[in-house]
């Protein structure tokens, strides 16, 4: 599993198959001394379509780390930014997020519009 500080304390886990062979998972947490209090997880499920798995992928990552920023309303069951600078924080996570998938895609054989496109077909 790799973990990732998202700031003030708290953490998102994400891992590529060790929830099992078919499965990622992701889960977003916040550490008060020696508590640790879980916000969020997902999972997403590894399929026969790489690009359908690396946008399934990229949902859950980026809603974690939502879960871990903002503190607004969640509509559709997406939490939402309260503020600008909530919404500049997850937009930068969402960024760098799309550009290691992008690489993955580009090692397996597909560009980053075929990876685009694979996401808008998620959302």
């Amino acid at each position: 599993m790799h973990i990732q500080p998202t700031g003030n304390n708290t953490f998102i886990g994400v891992d590529n198959g060790l929830c099992g062979a078919e499965r990622g998972c992701v889960a977003a947490a916040r550490r008060d001394g020696d508590v640790t209090t879980f916000l969020w997880s997902g999972s997403w499920e590894i399929t026969d379509d790489p690009l359908a798995t690396l946008a399934s992928e990229y949902v859950a990552r980026c809603e974690a780390f939502d879960r871990t920023v903002c503190t607004g309303p969640i509509v559709r069951n997406e939490i939402q930014p309260a503020n600008v600078r909530e919404l500049f924080r997850i937009n930068e996570y969402a960024s760098r997020v799309r550009a290691e998938l992008i690489e993955r895609a580009h090692s397996m054989g597909y560009g980053r519009n075929d990876l685009m496109k694979a996401i808008q077909r998620h959302a």
